[in-house]
């Protein structure tokens, strides 16, 4: 008989484990975590895209209007996967990706280093370098 329960407590405590394990190596990606997702129907509405860089020299502004770009970037963002909270926090080195929607909204994507930023929380992330390699022309006024 004591041998059953040591044998179920055992298999209990395993269950368990797996179950915190599996909860934080749980992966989504970048539209299922943010609280705007943008939604696959939407890329056709986005008007532009706008990119601050922050380096340790300063500010550099970017802004593309071109349908290929845009797709490009939206599907570099849809392929990120975002991983288990990191207690990290990146300084001049940051990308905010700013998607302008034809209904007025603006979606609003940073980055830190290689680490997503959303509600003052750094995630881990996959495939970040992808959008990072998309080329948005630069622009010295970006609100034209």
């Amino acid at each position: 008989m004591k041998k059953i329960i040591l044998c179920s407590s055992t298999l209990i405590l395993i269950i368990c484990i797996v179950g915190i394990i599996l909860k934080y190596k749980k992966e989504t990606n970048i539209f299922e975590l943010n609280d705007n997702k943008l939604l696959t129907i939407e890329v056709n509405n986005i008007i532009s895209v706008r990119m601050i860089e922050e380096t340790e020299g300063g500010f550099l502004y970017y802004k593309t209007d071109n349908i290929h770009i845009i797709h490009n970037i939206y599907n570099a963002l849809n392929n990120i996967r975002i991983g288990r909270e990191a207690d990290i926090n990146v300084l001049d080195c940051s990308r905010e990706y700013i998607f302008d929607i034809n209904n007025g909204i603006q979606k609003i994507y940073s980055f830190h280093s290689n680490f997503y930023y959303n509600n003052h929380i750094t995630y881990e992330t996959e495939n970040y370098n992808e959008l990072k390699k998309i080329e948005i022309p630069k622009t010295d006024n970006w609100n034209k």
